[in-house]
């Protein structure tokens, strides 16, 4: 349907997966499949939506309630509903999570009761992070309580309600009437000054190392005791579970490290075995730069013959030099006005390369047509960069007077004091330049 507010769906041809009635059995959940699979090519992850709803078609799903947490305050109340998972935790639906305030209208329908059952705990505690929802174990959510619980629970702690007794009177007791009473009620008489109380509960003023505010400790009551130290020991099992699995990560990031260590040495001897394999097999090629675009016309291998033999002379060649194959780089065709792509030409012998590069060298500056030409050997771009490095210290060393070449595949070498001297690190050789010639 088209419509003011744009394209949707007729409500009319939806109605029947929209108002699908509550399944009560197994053959329900059976027959809303097989008709909303009717729709699944028009929606996305159809498969991933209803697996759940294929799981409860399973035989044997174990029954799991829904469990309805809420909580209440003076300002709101709040309500979660969640179900146990197969490792016992318990999740809670973020679309499930409802809060409602308090309105001014609202209360009036709303009876509430100023009660200690208002302060209840919540029995889930939720942690999202970036839209995900986690729960803590059940163990843990259930060892919180009330703060009224934990005040009538020292209130009837045999040590604690001396600590409420001093506080109430605002002065703390002679030795002499404390020295006769239990051990942990004479420890608090030795803490008398971080004691003090809140709300009606007692807890000691401590500031951690290195933290700039003060901190305050619960004093806990025994009867709370053993459900505390039972959080603590989970605590550290889990902790030292985790330093486990820290330590078993760390050991195989230290193998995965060596590991990427070995293949990037791996990779640097491939890498030039490569590129070795690509010169290999360029070691006919010649690489002619200045022919104007357009030149060669339809067949430039011929015209590279015929070119060839008017450059470097008629002479030069007793026959016509066979040419395997001729053809401009791939680079994209440059504008009128712009530097020509360069002409790559694959000699059928080796030996007729080595005589043009060599007659090309000994004649020096190449012209055509009023164009001026450079013929020169056909390397990889990874061995071009390599013998263009040396670059710098070639015109120091041609300023000089040293004379010197670049030999296969990319070393510098020069002759200084009758010695022959062969570099394959263009720092090196500036270094010899610098300090010996």
């Amino acid at each position: 349907m088209v419509s003011a507010g744009g394209v949707a769906t007729d409500p009319a041809k939806i109605a029947a997966v929209r108002d699908w009635p509550p399944p009560t059995n197994i053959s329900d959940p059976r027959s809303f499949l097989g008709l909303a699979s009717y729709y699944r090519r028009y929606v996305r992850n159809f498969a991933t939506i209803a697996r759940p709803l294929h799981r409860l078609t399973d035989h044997g799903q174990p029954y799991r309630p829904f469990i309805l947490d809420t909580d209440a305050s003076n300002v709101g109340v709040g309500a979660v509903l969640s179900q146990p998972s197969d490792s016992g935790e318990q999740h809670g639906n973020t679309d499930a999570l409802s809060r409602r305030s308090y309105a001014a209208a609202g209360c009036e329908h709303c009876p509430r009761q100023e009660a200690r059952a208002q302060l209840a705990p919540t029995v889930a505690t939720l942690r999202t992070v970036d839209g995900e929802v986690s729960c803590l174990p059940l163990s843990l959510s259930l060892a919180k309580v009330a703060k009224f619980q934990v005040q009538e629970a020292q209130e009837r702690d045999a040590a604690l309600i001396h600590v409420q007794s001093w506080l109430a009177a605002g002065k703390r007791p002679e030795w002499a009437d404390v020295a006769a009473l239990d051990t942990e009620t004479r420890a608090y008489h030795y803490q008398w000054d971080s004691l003090e109380a809140q709300d009606g509960v007692l807890y000691r003023r401590w500031r951690a190392p290195g933290r700039g505010a003060d901190l305050l400790q619960l004093l806990v009551p025994r009867a709370f005791r053993t459900q505390v130290q039972q959080l603590v020991q989970g605590a550290t099992d889990k902790i030292s579970s985790l330093e486990t699995s820290q330590n078993v990560v760390t050991d195989r990031l230290a193998e995965l490290e060596a590991q990427c260590a070995s293949l990037a040495a791996d990779n640097v001897v491939l890498k030039a075995a490569v590129d070795d394999q690509e010169n290999h097999s360029r070691r006919q090629n010649i690489r002619v730069i200045g022919i104007p675009e357009g030149e060669e016309g339809t067949n430039p291998t011929a015209f590279m013959g015929s070119f060839l033999k008017e450059v470097l002379g008629e002479e030069t060649f007793a026959d016509q030099p066979v040419i395997d194959r001729a053809h401009r780089t791939l680079a994209t065709k440059p504008p009128p006005g712009k530097p020509p792509r360069a002409i790559l030409v694959r000699l059928h012998y080796y030996q007729t390369k080595e005589m043009i590069l060599r007659t090309s060298r000994e004649r020096g500056q190449l012209s055509h047509k009023g164009n001026k030409i450079h013929i020169l050997p056909d390397f990889s771009a990874a061995l071009a960069r390599r013998r263009a490095e040396f670059r710098d210290v070639k015109a120091q060393l041609h300023q000089a007077g040293v004379k010197f070449g670049l030999v296969h595949p990319a070393r510098l070498q020069l002759t200084f004091q009758r010695t022959v001297h062969t570099f394959d690190n263009p720092g090196a050789a500036l270094l010899f330049f610098q300090t010996t010639i």
